[in-house]
């Protein structure tokens, strides 16, 4: 496993990162409960070394607004923590001390510093003078200054640093962090002590430094805990303890215990040790687990035997919980050397603590997890626990603990047979890997318990980005195309990059889980394939700089100003870290795709009609199919669905592309997990004519323009070129091409929030430059302003009523052509509102916008733009004016909203994240607008959200000479009861939000909501029960029947909106994503292909 400098005491030794979606992976579907076995033997009191300590003299405050910040710490100035001024007691004086500063605030900045340390040893103090210093940059900076220390010769006994900071141009104090680190001191600590230290960074999962109720709520399994320690072979089973019992007595000698408050080993009160119950509150485990004392042997085997015997002893006490899941979660540090069933012999513990997790899972159904843990953990100590986890029924196949030295290939997993007793063979002869998991230290010890710990949640691998399916027109027009769903999946983690897949998955009736995808369904796999395909070092990726070249992402062409960054040692980490991942295997790891739907481009639009385009089709249409999506490991992904002529190449990464803003940001790979490229990727096929003169549409004038967003991951976008990106086709573009970015905009930089509403790109009939009177064919990108601030919150009704400078709460459009021929910076609009609700758009638009032609039959060029805000108020924006400077947005649904920021007022605030549905009624003529609300930047935010479904008459919107009704939710009916003006519904149940796009399928609304588990529905042990509750819903759009107005429980897990196939002999498939598995089945069809189209492109 890579180290990296401070990665240590960077790294979050925590179960959840952030408190945004990552709050949702506390929703199981079932309880689980988990039993922490603590080895408590002689041998984890062994030392252990650390380099690298960190104190945090300041941290980020908000609510901080100083311009200076002056004196001496630990005296007039107390340190934020993490660490103490003591942390660096008994450390080497003789040493590198570096006082370094970050700071952000997103504009123009200058920091002037000066710093003295001081330290005590052997009696005497030191006097060093760091020097004054003044630096100047814009929105995040990161600046240091070292003093190295040499002839002292002794250990540190007091210390003292002054600093003396000064910041300018409205930057605060509370905007910046100033850290003191000692390099390469070297911290002394046990092995007890580090595991101690990491259970207490997984049970305080909020991450506020104490344990305590409130952590109860993010991490999802009822824990109890238990020990051995001073075994003996004259007393055999007398040394497990479990539940309800203690070791010693009230004058014993517990040790040391870390105190929460000081941050460091303190001597601990007398008394005995305690164990813990199933469920017991999160405070008293810690406070029984929190003492350093050991001794004695390691009788393993007997420890999981008397697990076993408590959890059949609990579930006899709580028969109405039968359904709940058992695990033993074994921490240990070496070979079993007692047991009582295979003989009271050192030698026959090995066999006695594989024959009793066998029994644990195969007898009892309880899953036995085998941690190993500390730096100098035998061969044989890894074989044993290594078949613990085989035989106790869990498995940790191709993670970052497998011993790549043994070849999974050529092991016997059936060498050690318990399944008739003590086993024959040794266990700890025999070599095993891929099944515990063995942690050198407590960082690996850290992400291993996390690791285990979302298993037994039920959320392994998850799922957030809507999958891909096939296109239609390949499904009716090739008769040897098999129908794909691409589906993206990650497992969380602590590590900085969690690790992801992207699958291509035969489509089948039937339904499976995430975790359990038969491979004969999987066509191939991304994350797979980039550990096999190629080395780190020969991965395609690509860099974008600012002035908009496109260059291979190595140091030759990226260097530590580039990246943000004070060495090129830094700058060198981040780029391998990048192209190789966590794992120091030169192989390439793929991040997670969280919120970044995948999307396939293959051939054109067969059924599209216009000029030239009949042969661009022609010429494109054997150009190899390739899946764009984002990923938060920094990077826009290519992979091939296949490549034209080759076998055996599915899944291959083609390239992966850093967008301009994320260079400098790629530092925070190396610390904690974040958002980069989150969003859904766009793509539309768009002409570009020779010059602002031309309108005669050449078939190599068309080009294929790919847009990705970032989603809560930053605040722009990127255009590509990838009309032909293998160069596959006689087209002049013959390569992935960078276009522009949204940084190169001033007027972008600073408007939009985060970029969480995707643009739709949609031809446009405008004045041609030249030939007054007439107008030509140009392609738009529209797009709302995006999200603000992350996640949408109180902060927001505070700005709105305070006047201040929100993002995002724009409308913008641009002429993609016109932007790639003069650039961006000056040639986007931004769409203002017309004089009457001039005071109404001063919110976000976090959600993407619809855009609907209103005669098809007479041509395509697009109408009309609707799009929601963050008060759930609908817009309208009237395309056909030639001219678009003269573009103006009218609000035309205007639902109660806020009238201030008090926290009352979020029930009756109903934002909308999704693009609506529109439709012209083919019978009636009138136009339907259906959207859902809820907050989706923060699901546990309380609220009582809607459903609505506006209708307008046709010559409202289509007669510029008549004024649009303006509807609020008084004029709209119920469903089964609508009136002329529509119909809504209040979603009935506690801080329920729509959190999918509605989708309209034969004359239905069909969309999902999800209640972020406040409610209990059902008994534990019944779907929902007292955790999250995903719903489907599904209306007749134009009278709002329905056969559950409540709706319909799917699962306990965040849902996605359905996707739909049809095959070639006119069947279809409905493919939903629910409550952590797939389910397709089979539904009725249209009549016709041309209806299968005209449906698609609604």
């Amino acid at each position: 496993m890579k180290n990296s400098i401070f990665l240590f005491f960077l790294l979050p030794l925590l179960l959840f990162a952030h408190i945004k979606d990552e709050r949702l992976f506390k929703t199981p579907n079932i309880i689980s409960s988990a039993t922490i076995l603590l080895d408590r033997s002689g041998s984890m009191d062994k030392t252990t070394y650390s380099t690298h300590i960190i104190v945090r003299l300041n941290d980020y405050a908000p609510w901080d607004h100083r311009d200076r910040l002056v004196g001496w710490y630990d005296d007039e100035i107390p340190t934020d923590g993490p660490g103490t001024m003591s942390s660096f007691y008994e450390e080497r004086a003789d040493s590198l001390w570096i006082l370094w500063l970050e700071w952000d605030d997103n504009k123009e900045n200058r920091v002037d510093m000066n710093w003295v340390l001081k330290i005590k040893s052997n009696g005497v103090w030191y006097t060093f003078d760091g020097g004054n210093y003044s630096w100047e940059g814009w929105g995040y900076e990161e600046r240091a200054d070292t003093i190295l220390i040499s002839g002292i010769g002794g250990e540190v006994e007091d210390i003292e640093v002054y600093v003396d900071i000064t910041t300018y141009y409205g930057l605060d104090i509370g905007e910046m962090r100033v850290n003191l680190i000692h390099i390469p001191g070297i911290m002394v600590s046990t092995r007890i002590k580090d595991a101690i230290f990491v259970i207490h960074s997984l049970l305080d999962a909020n991450n506020d430094g104490l344990v305590n109720e409130g952590d109860e709520e993010y991490l999802p399994v009822k824990l109890g805990h238990g020990f051995h320690r001073a075994a003996s072979s004259s007393t055999p089973g007398d040394y497990s303890y479990v539940y309800d019992e203690t070791y010693g007595s009230a004058g014993s000698n517990r040790g040391e215990s870390y105190s929460q408050t000081l941050r460091r080993w303190v001597p601990a009160s007398s008394g005995p040790l305690y164990t813990d119950s199933i469920g017991s509150k999160f405070s008293d485990l810690w406070e029984h687990i929190n003492f350093t004392s050991v001794g004695g042997h390691t009788p393993n085997g007997q420890l999981i035997a008397e697990g076993v015997r408590y959890i059949n002893e609990w579930r006899n006490k709580h028969p109405d919980l039968w359904c709940m899941n058992h695990d033993l979660i074994l921490i240990t540090d070496g070979l079993s050397n007692r047991g009582t069933e295979c003989s009271d012999w050192p030698s026959k513990g090995s066999e006695e603590v594989v024959l009793q997790a066998y029994r644990a899972w195969h007898e009892d159904s309880i899953r036995v997890y085998a941690v190993g843990f500390g730096t100098d953990i035998e061969e044989d100590g890894i074989n044993e626990l290594n078949w613990v986890a085989r035989w106790g029924g869990t498995q940790n196949e191709d993670s970052i603990f497998i011993d790549s030295m043994v070849n999974i290939e050529d092991m016997d997993t059936l060498a050690v047979d318990p399944s008739y007793g003590c086993p024959s063979q040794d266990p700890h002869k025999n070599y095993l890997t891929g099944y515990a998991y063995i942690a050198y230290n407590a960082e690996a010890l850290s992400s291993a318990l996390a690791r285990i710990f979302m298993k037994i949640a039920g959320i392994e691998n998850v799922s957030f980005a809507a999958g891909e399916v096939t296109s239609v027109q390949e499904e009716f027009i090739s008769t040897q195309y098999q129908a794909r769903f691409y589906l993206a999946t990650f497992t969380p983690d602590t590590m900085p990059i969690w690790e992801g897949d992207l699958r291509a998955i035969k489509l089948q009736l039937g339904e499976f889980n995430l975790d359990s995808i038969h491979p004969d369904l999987i066509v191939w796999s991304a994350g797979e394939s980039l550990q096999v395909d190629k080395s780190a070092d020969d991965r395609n990726i690509f860099g974008i700089k600012p002035d908009g070249s496109m260059l291979p992402f190595k140091i030759d062409n990226f260097d530590k100003d580039d990246l943000g960054v004070l060495t090129y040692t830094t700058a060198a980490l981040i780029i391998d870290r990048v192209r190789d991942g966590l794992l120091d295997d030169d192989k390439g790891e793929l991040g997670d795709i969280f919120h970044s739907s995948p999307l396939r481009i293959h051939m054109p639009n067969y059924f599209y009609v216009d000029q030239g385009f009949d042969r661009f089709y022609n010429e494109m249409k054997e150009r190899s199919p390739l899946v764009y999506a984002g990923a938060n490991d920094g990077m826009l992904h290519v992979f091939a669905d296949s490549i034209k002529g080759e076998s055996g190449r599915g899944g291959e990464e083609i390239t992966g592309i850093i967008p301009m803003n994320f260079i400098p940001e790629l530092k925070r790979l190396l610390s904690d997990h974040s958002y980069f490229v989150d969003a859904n990727p766009v793509a539309a096929d768009v002409w570009f004519p020779v010059d602002s003169d031309d309108s005669v549409k050449q078939w190599d004038e068309w080009h294929t323009v790919l847009i990705a967003c970032q989603g809560e991951g930053g605040r722009s976008f990127t255009a590509f070129d990838v009309t032909d990106p293998l160069g596959e086709t006689p087209h002049l573009e013959n390569s992935i091409e960078f276009l522009f970015s949204a940084m190169q905009s001033s007027l972008l930089k600073d408007t939009l929030g985060y970029t969480t509403s995707t643009p739709i790109i949609r031809k446009i009939g405008v004045n041609w430059s030249g030939h007054p009177g007439r107008t030509v064919d140009r392609f738009f990108a529209f797009m709302g302003g995006g999200q603000w601030p992350d996640p949408m919150d109180i902060s927001l009704l505070d700005d709105v009523f305070s006047g201040g400078n929100i993002k995002g709460s724009v409308i913008v459009a641009f002429d993609i052509w016109n932007v790639v021929e003069y650039g961006i910076n000056d040639n986007v609009f931004i769409i203002p509102p017309i004089g009457r609700d001039l005071g109404l758009m001063n919110v976000p638009f976090p959600a993407s916008p619809s855009i609907i032609n209103m005669d098809p039959e007479r041509g395509n060029r697009y109408d009309f733009l609707f799009i929601p805000d963050a008060f759930g108020q609908l817009w309208f924006v009237d395309l056909r004016n030639p001219d678009p400077w003269s573009w103006e947005a009218e609000c035309i649904f205007t639902p109660p909203i806020p009238a201030s920021s008090d926290s009352s007022e979020l029930y009756i605030w109903h934002p909308a994240f999704y693009s609506p549905f529109v439709w012209k009624d083919p019978v009636y003529g009138d136009y339907w607008i259906a959207y859902g609300t809820g907050n989706r930047s923060d699901i546990f935010s309380p609220s009582q959200d809607r459903f609505y479904t506006l209708k307008y008459p046709a010559a409202a919107i289509e007669n510029p000479e008549v004024a649009i009704p303006v509807y609020g939710e008084g004029d709209l009916g119920v469903p089964e009861i609508p009136t002329n003006a529509g119909w809504m519904i209040e979603l009935q149940h506690l801080n329920e939000k729509v959190v999918t796009e509605p989708v309209y399928f034969l004359d239905s609304l069909k969309f999902f909501t999800f209640s972020p588990g406040s409610e209990q529905i059902q008994s534990p042990c019944e779907i929902g029960g007292l955790s999250s509750v995903a719903r489907s819903y599904a209306f007749n759009i134009r009278t709002g029947g329905t056969a559950v107005i409540g709706g319909v429980v799917t699962g306990a897990k965040m849902p996605q909106p359905a996707r739909y196939s049809f095959s070639l002999d006119g069947t279809g498939m409905q493919i939903s994503q629910v409550s952590g598995k797939i389910e397709i089945k089979g539904i009725r069809s249209f009549g016709s292909f041309r209806e299968i189209i005209k449906w698609k492109e609604e």
